[in-house]
C-alpha cells in the first residue's frame, strides 16, 4: 500500500527537490519510491522529462560488447546498471536470443541438446568446475590443466585459443545463451554448490559423466585405492552415492565433513579398478592424464 504524503511534506519536497537532491535520495528520507516523488513534483507543475537512466554505455556499444560474446552480466559492470537493464535494452533494439552468427567466438549450441559420452564428460565437469552468473548468459570452466580445456573447447566447436589464464588457473569461457538455457534444465544454475542436484544420466553414458565429475572434484590416491569427491550439495552427494552403487561397487559411502561437506567415497582395489573400466572406456581425448595414471596404475588392476 503507497504511503500517505502529508501537505506539509509535499512541500518538503519541493523544496528538497529545488535543492538539488535527487528523487531517489528525497525518496529515502520519507521511506517512498524515487516514483512517488517524481509523481508528487509533477502534480506540483513540475516539468520532468522521461526517467533518466544512469547507464554509462549507449545502446550501440552495448549491442556491440554483446555480440562480440561479452556477457550481459560483465556489461552491466561496466554500464553501471542492473543486469536486467542490459537485457531491456538488448530486447528493445530488436536483439535476437541466443545470438546468431555475428558471435565472434564460433560454438556448437546444440551441443548439450542431445546425449553423448563427449556431452556427458563435459556435463560432469561444468557440475563440479563450473561457474553461471546470475545473467544465465555464459559458463565458465575453471581447470589447472589447459590440455583438457582445449579438448572441451575442442568438442564444443571452439578453438583452442578461447583457453585464457590468469596466472592462477585456466579458464574457458562459453558465451551462449542457448547453450545456458540447456545446461539450465540438466540442473546447472547460478551458485549451485549448495543445491545442484544428481542429473538423470542415461546409464549407457554414466561411465563419461562420472569422468568428467573426478577431473572436476575428485582425488584420486592410487596407493590406498581410494576415489573422493567432495560437493557442498547433500542431494547431489546421495545421488552419486547411488550411481557407484548401481555400478556394482559395492563398498560407495557418504561421510560428512565439518563446515557442511560430503565425501563420497569408493575404496578397495577390486572397486577402483571395475571404476577406471567403467570411466575410461569411452574416454577419447577428455580425460585428466594425471588422475588416469593413478587410477590405471599397476597397484589399481
Amino acid at each position: 500500500m503507497r504511503k500517505s504524503l502529508t501537505v506539509e511534506q509535499k512541500n518538503q519536497i519541493l523544496e528538497y527537490y529545488s535543492g538539488g537532491l535527487s528523487c531517489e535520495k528525497i525518496g529515502l528520507k520519507y521511506n517512498v519510491s524515487w516514483q512517488t516523488i517524481r509523481s508528487v513534483l509533477i502534480d506540483n507543475g513540475i516539468k520532468m522529462g522521461p526517467s533518466r537512466s544512469k547507464c554509462k554505455l549507449s545502446n550501440p556499444e552495448i549491442i556491440k560488447m554483446y555480440y562480440e560474446g561479452i556477457s550481459i552480466d560483465n556489461i552491466a559492470r561496466k554500464a553501471g546498471v542492473k543486469s536486467q537493464a542490459i537485457w531491456r535494452r538488448l530486447k528493445k533494439n530488436g536483439v535476437k536470443f541466443p545470438r546468431g552468427s555475428t558471435r565472434k567466438v564460433k560454438v556448437d549450441e546444440s551441443f548439450f541438446e542431445n546425449w553423448s559420452h563427449e556431452m556427458a564428460y563435459v556435463l560432469g565437469l561444468i557440475l563440479t568446475d563450473g561457474n553461471m552468473p546470475k545473467d544465465r548468459n555464459s559458463i565458465t570452466i575453471t581447470q589447472k590443466d589447459r590440455q583438457i580445456l582445449n579438448n572441451v573447447a575442442q568438442s564444443l566447436g571452439m578453438e583452442k585459443d578461447c583457453v585464457t589464464y590468469n596466472g592462477k588457473i585456466h579458464c574457458l569461457s562459453i558465451y551462449s545463451v542457448r547453450i545456458c538455457r540447456s545446461l539450465f534444465w540438466l540442473g546447472i544454475t547460478p551458485n549451485k554448490s549448495k543445491t545442484i542436484e544428481f542429473p538423470n544420466v542415461p546409464k549407457v553414458f554414466m561411465g563419461s559423466f562420472l569422468r568428467g565429475v573426478i577431473d572436476g572434484d575428485g582425488w584420486v590416491d592410487a596407493k590406498d585405492y581410494r576415489v573422493i569427491i567432495t560437493t557442498a550439495s547433500k542431494k547431489f552427494a546421495e545421488g552419486l552415492c547411488n550411481a557407484f552403487l548401481d555400478l556394482n561397487l559395492s563398498n560407495a559411502r557418504i561421510r560428512i565433513e565439518g563446515r557442511g561437506y560430503y565425501e563420497v567415497r569408493v575404496s578397495n582395489k577390486i572397486n577402483i579398478g571395475k571404476l577406471a573400466k567403467i570411466i575410461y572406456k569411452n574416454k577419447g581425448n577428455l580425460y585428466l592424464e594425471r588422475k588416469y595414471q593413478r587410477l590405471c596404475s599397476p597397484r589399481s588392476k
